[in-house]
C-alpha cells in the first residue's frame, strides 16, 4: 500500500510539520502542483525551470495533502507525485451524460475542496468529496487540462472527450464534456485524419534511410499517437527501432529501450550500433538534443521525435539556425505539425449559416467571400446534440495536419489552418475547433485550391446557397452539400475583361496636355493609378486587359505596365501599395515626352527604351512630372531605380540589392508587355530581379492559366487545375478521356511534377468532355 502524505514525514513530526507540495500532473509542459502555503514560498525543482514550463499552483488544505495517497517523483529532486483517481469521475460523468446538469464546478481552496454540479438554468447542486479523495480526484482532472479523453464507466458512452476551463472566481475550474469518442485509438496512419496529399508525403518521409521527422503538437494534440503509428509502420516494413524516453508498457509497437533522455548516452555512433534503423525519441528537450539527434540520423538512422506545438515554417526555420549553431551535420528535416478536432455527429447535423463578413474575418479568399456574398452565406455543417454525442454535437476526433520539408516546402501542400477548414466544410470537423486554429493571421487559399493540393481533386467545394440549405433537411446522418461536386454550367464564370483602351486614351491626352504646357489636374493620374490597381488585381485575364498597339505606344505600354505590375503585386503576398506601383508605372517613361515622343504615335516594336532615346532625357523625368502635377511625390528617384534595371548592361549586384521593391516590380512589368512572354523574360533578364518577384510573375501570368487545355506526351487531353509552386512547368492537370459507348468521361489527376514520363506537349484548343471552355491565351490584339 503506497504511504499518504503524513506517513511519509520524518516520525514523531507529522501534526507540526506543514504539508510539502504534491504533483498532481504534468501535462507535458504545465505542471499542476497541490500547496497548502502561497505560491511565493513554492521551490520549483530543477526539471521545472524555463520557459517551455508552466507552473500552476493548486490551493489545498493541509488535511488533504496528508491524507492524499502518493507515489514516488517522477524524478529525483521533484515533487512526490499524487496518484490518480480516475474512477472517483464516474458519479460526475454520469449525471453530465444524462444531460441532468450541464458543468461540473471545481474550487480547491487552503479550506478544502467545494465541488457542485450546475444545470444549464444556473441552479447548483453539492458534489461532496471526501479529504482523502480531494487530491486524487484533482490529479485525474487535470491530466486531461485542458482537453483529454476520459473512460466513464459507462456502457454508453465508453469514453468522453472532457473540457478543463478556468471560470471567473479565482482558482475555479469547469468541467464540461465536449464530445463524445465512439471509436478507439487509431490503428494505422490513414485513420488519423491525413490527407491524401500529407499521407504520401509522410510515407515518403519515412522511406528515408536517415534524417529528422519532428511532430510538433501541443499537449492534446495526438503527437504521441502519431509518433507510434509511424514507428508502427516502420516495424511493418521490417526496420529495427529503439526508443529514447519513459518506458511504456502499454505501448502497441515493440521498440527496445535505449535510455530515458537523450543526453543519458549522449554517443549516437553506439546507439547506430545497437542495431536500430531508427529511434524513436518522444520529446527533444532544447537545442542540446536536437544536435545529438542530428549527429545520430548522420550515423545513417532516421529520427522520429516530438516537438512543441509551432507553426511549420518558423519551427523549421528554427531546428536548421541551431543545428547550424551547434556545428551539426546537414540532415534533412522534416516538420509535420498537428492539432486534434472535434467531428460532427451525423445523427444531429444541422446547418450554420456564416455570412460573408464573417468569413473576411476568419480570412477566406476574396472569390470564396465573393460567391458568398452572391448566395447570401455559406451553410456549414454543424451537430445540434442528441443521445449519441450527450448533447455536444460532436463524435469523435480526427487531426489536422501541415507538413513541410525537403520535397514539400511552403505552400505546396495545404497549410494547417486550411485543412482546418477544408474538413469542416467538408461536414467533418466542428466549427468552433477549426477557428481557433492557429494560422489567423494569414488569408486562406481559394478553397478549391485546397482540395487540390490536398490530393482530393480539382472538383473544389460548392458553397451551398440559403435556398439549398433551406430545402436541405434539418437533420439525418446524409451528407451536406458543401461536399459535392459542381457541374461546369453551375461554375462561376470569370468576369469578363475588356482592353483598356480607354485609360491608354485618357493617358495620351494627359501626357499630350503635360508636354503643351497645360495645366494637368494633379489628382488625375492617382484616381487613374488607382482604377488600374483594382482592376490589374482583379479576376479579369490579365491578357484580355491589356490595350491593344500595332507596335510602341507609349501611353499603351505604361497603362499595360500598370497593369501587369498591379497583379505582380497582388501576387507578392505581401502589404504592397498596388495604387503607388501602378502610378510609378504610368510615369516611368514620363521623360521620353521631352525627347519628342509623341505619346499617342504607333511606333515600330523595340524591345528596349534605350532605342528611342539615346540622349537618356528619361532618366530625368524632373520636368515631366512637375507638369504632370507630381509634385515632391519622390518618384523622380524611383524612375531612375526602374531604368537603371532596365538597361542593357546588367546592374551589380549592390545595385539590385539597393533597387526599391516598387521600382523592381515596374521594371519588370515593363519588360514583360515588351516581350510579350513571362518567360522570355526570365530567360533573358533572370539575372536582373529578384527570384521572388519572378515567382509573383508565374503566378500572375502562369505558363500555363489554369483551366487551360492541354496535350500531353501520352496523346491525352487534359485541363489545368492547379499549378506547382517549385516547377511551373509541370502542373497538376485532370485528364478526361472518352470511354464506354456513350462516350462517358473518366477523369482523374496527375501531378506532372511527380510523373517524369509525362510532360506537355502544347496548348490546345476545344473542350475536354465534361470541361469548362478554357480562356483565350492570345493578348489583346497585334501590337
Amino acid at each position: 500500500m503506497r504511504p499518504t502524505a503524513a506517513q511519509a514525514g520524518a516520525p514523531g513530526s507529522q501534526a507540526a510539520a506543514p504539508a510539502l507540495p504534491a504533483l498532481l500532473a504534468d501535462r507535458q509542459g504545465v505542471v499542476f502542483v497541490a500547496t497548502a502555503r502561497g505560491v511565493e514560498s513554492l521551490r520549483v525543482p530543477r526539471r521545472y525551470w524555463g520557459t517551455q514550463v508552466g507552473v500552476v499552483p493548486i490551493p489545498a488544505s493541509d488535511e488533504e495533502i496528508r491524507a492524499a495517497e502518493l507515489g514516488p517523483p517522477p524524478d529525483a529532486g521533484t515533487w512526490p507525485q499524487v496518484v490518480s483517481r480516475p474512477d472517483l469521475l464516474a458519479p460526475a460523468l454520469s449525471r453530465l451524460v444524462s444531460g441532468e446538469h450541464v458543468e461540473l464546478s471545481l474550487q480547491p481552496g487552503r479550506d478544502g475542496l467545494k465541488a457542485s454540479l450546475l444545470t444549464a438554468h444556473g441552479d447548483e447542486q453539492p458534489f461532496p468529496i471526501a479529504p482523502k479523495d480531494a487530491l486524487g480526484f484533482l490529479a485525474a482532472v487535470f491530466q486531461h487540462a485542458p482537453r483529454g479523453v476520459v473512460t466513464t464507466g459507462l456502457q454508453k458512452p465508453p469514453r468522453v472527450l472532457l473540457s478543463v476551463r478556468p471560470a471567473v472566481r479565482r482558482h475555479e475550474y469547469r468541467l464540461r464534456l465536449a464530445g463524445v469518442v465512439a471509436v478507439g485509438p487509431p490503428s494505422t496512419l490513414s485513420d488519423i485524419g491525413l490527407s491524401p496529399a500529407v499521407l504520401e508525403m509522410a510515407l515518403e518521409s519515412l522511406d528515408r534511410l536517415a534524417g529528422i521527422m519532428l511532430v510538433s503538437g501541443a499537449p492534446t494534440s495526438g503527437r504521441s499517437t502519431t509518433l507510434e503509428l509511424m514507428a508502427a509502420a516502420l516495424v511493418a516494413r521490417g526496420r529495427r527501432g529503439g526508443r529514447i524516453g519513459a518506458r511504456r508498457p502499454a505501448s502497441k509497437v515493440d521498440l527496445t529501450w535505449l535510455a530515458d533522455a537523450v543526453p543519458d548516452w549522449p554517443f549516437p555512433e553506439s546507439l547506430r550500433a545497437a542495431g536500430s534503423d531508427f529511434v524513436l525519441i518522444e520529446t527533444l528537450e532544447g537545442p542540446g538534443d536536437l544536435v545529438l539527434a542530428a549527429r545520430l540520423a548522420a550515423s545513417g538512422c532516421l529520427v522520429l521525435a516530438g516537438a512543441p506545438a509551432a507553426e511549420p515554417e518558423a519551427l523549421a526555420r528554427t531546428v536548421e539556425r541551431d543545428l547550424e549553431a551547434g556545428s551539426a551535420p546537414a540532415v534533412p528535416v522534416v516538420v509535420l505539425s498537428q492539432a486534434l478536432v472535434r467531428t460532427v455527429c451525423r445523427g444531429c447535423l444541422t446547418w450554420r449559416t456564416i455570412p460573408a463578413e464573417e468569413a473576411r474575418r476568419h480570412r477566406f479568399h476574396r472569390r470564396d467571400v465573393e460567391e458568398m456574398e452572391r448566395r447570401g452565406g455559406l451553410a456549414v455543417p454543424v451537430g445540434g446534440g442528441c443521445g449519441d454525442c450527450a448533447g455536444t454535437g460532436a463524435l469523435g476526433l480526427t487531426g489536422v495536419f501541415e507538413q513541410v520539408g525537403p520535397d514539400a516546402g511552403a505552400g505546396t501542400l495545404p497549410r494547417l489552418r486550411e485543412d482546418g477548414w477544408r474538413k469542416a466544410l467538408q461536414g467533418i470537423a466542428c466549427l468552433d475547433d477549426v477557428a481557433t486554429l492557429p494560422g489567423a493571421q494569414r488569408s486562406l487559399r481559394t478553397l478549391r485550391e485546397i482540395m487540390v493540393h490536398a490530393g482530393l481533386g480539382p472538383a473544389g467545394i460548392e458553397l451551398p446557397s440559403l435556398d439549398e440549405r433551406r430545402r436541405a433537411p434539418a437533420t439525418g446522418p446524409a451528407a451536406p452539400p458543401a461536399t459535392r461536386a459542381s457541374p461546369p454550367a453551375a461554375r462561376r464564370e470569370t468576369p469578363a475583361a475588356t482592353p483598356a483602351a480607354p485609360e491608354a486614351d485618357l493617358l495620351a491626352r494627359l501626357l499630350r496636355e503635360a508636354g503643351a504646357g497645360t495645366k494637368v489636374d494633379p489628382q488625375a493620374l492617382p484616381r487613374l493609378a488607382a482604377t488600374l490597381a483594382e482592376r490589374g488585381a482583379g479576376q479579369a485575364s490579365l491578357q484580355g486587359s491589356l490595350a491593344i498597339a500595332r507596335g510602341f505606344r507609349l501611353a499603351a505600354h505604361a497603362v499595360n505596365s500598370a497593369l501587369i505590375a498591379a497583379r505582380i503585386a497582388s501576387c507578392l503576398g505581401s502589404d504592397v501599395d498596388a495604387a503607388g506601383i501602378a502610378l510609378l508605372a504610368l510615369v516611368h517613361d514620363a521623360g521620353l515626352l521631352d525627347a519628342g515622343v509623341d505619346p499617342d504615335a504607333d511606333l515600330p516594336a523595340v524591345l528596349s527604351e534605350e532605342v528611342l532615346d539615346p540622349k537618356e532625357a528619361r532618366l530625368a523625368p524632373s520636368a515631366a512630372l512637375r507638369r504632370l502635377g507630381l509634385v515632391d511625390t519622390g518618384l523622380d528617384g524611383l524612375v531612375g531605380q526602374v531604368h537603371a534595371l532596365l538597361r542593357f548592361d546588367p546592374p551589380a549586384a549592390a545595385e539590385r540589392a539597393r533597387a526599391d521593391l516598387r521600382a523592381q516590380v515596374v521594371a519588370l512589368a515593363s519588360l514583360v508587355d515588351l516581350h510579350f512572354q513571362a518567360q522570355a523574360v526570365m530567360e533573358q533578364h533572370g539575372r536582373r530581379f529578384n527570384p521572388s518577384l519572378f515567382r509573383a510573375l508565374l503566378r500572375a501570368i502562369p505558363i500555363f492559366p489554369i483551366g487551360a487545355l492541354v496535350e500531353l506526351s501520352s496523346g491525352d487531353l487534359a485541363r489545368i487545375v492547379s499549378l506547382n509552386e517549385d516547377n511551373h512547368f509541370r502542373p497538376r492537370v485532370e485528364i478526361a478521356a472518352a470511354t464506354g459507348a456513350e462516350g462517358l468521361a473518366e477523369r482523374r489527376v496527375v501531378d506532372l511534377a511527380r510523373a517524369p514520363f509525362l510532360h506537355i506537349r502544347q496548348r490546345v484548343s476545344g473542350l475536354v468532355p465534361g470541361a469548362v471552355p478554357a480562356a483565350a491565351p492570345a493578348r489583346g490584339g497585334a501590337r
